[in-house]
């Protein structure tokens, strides 16, 4: 028995997938729309014991537009603006540290930004509180080299 060339399609009691090339492709002129999403940099910020002031920077990693709102969880932290809205590019946010009537110490606070799409971002800020540097006065005698007078300065 001969079995044609051409092919046959034969009904089973189950479904068949059958691909056959017909010379015609698709082809999309429309990509899928990112939704908004927010990235903050940097994640974190040490003020050490001088800068009272630093840049956060919130970008829009897809389309559209995204709200946000910025909050500090310590009142020696300072965050303007408070809340906003990006829809291309990059936004600032300035957020500052207030030494003032602080105990000398190393102090840890949270400021987070709340997109209104995605989940929100924890940025860690720690400072640096010192009093005043104080020295050391040291006479040497001028032939001799041996210590005079040993005292301190007050700061």
């Amino acid at each position: 028995m001969r079995f044609p060339r051409t092919p046959v399609a034969v009904l089973l009691p189950f479904a068949v997938l059958l691909s056959l090339p017909l010379g015609c492709s698709k082809s999309s002129t429309t990509d899928p729309v990112a939704r908004p999403g927010l990235r903050v940099t940097p994640t974190s910020q040490d003020f050490g014991t001088s800068l009272t002031q630093a840049t956060l920077t919130l970008e829009n990693t897809g389309a559209g537009t995204v709200e946000w709102t910025v909050s500090a969880d310590r009142s020696w932290i300072g965050v303007s603006p408070a809340s906003g809205s990006t829809t291309l590019g990059a936004s600032p946010v300035t957020v500052t540290v207030n030494r003032a009537g602080q105990a000398p110490g190393t102090y840890t606070g949270t400021v987070t930004v709340t997109p209104d799409t995605g989940d929100a971002v924890a940025v860690t800020v720690s400072m640096r509180v010192v009093t005043g540097t104080s020295a050391t006065i040291v006479f040497l005698h001028h032939s001799t080299g041996g210590v005079i007078w040993d005292g301190g300065v007050p700061a």
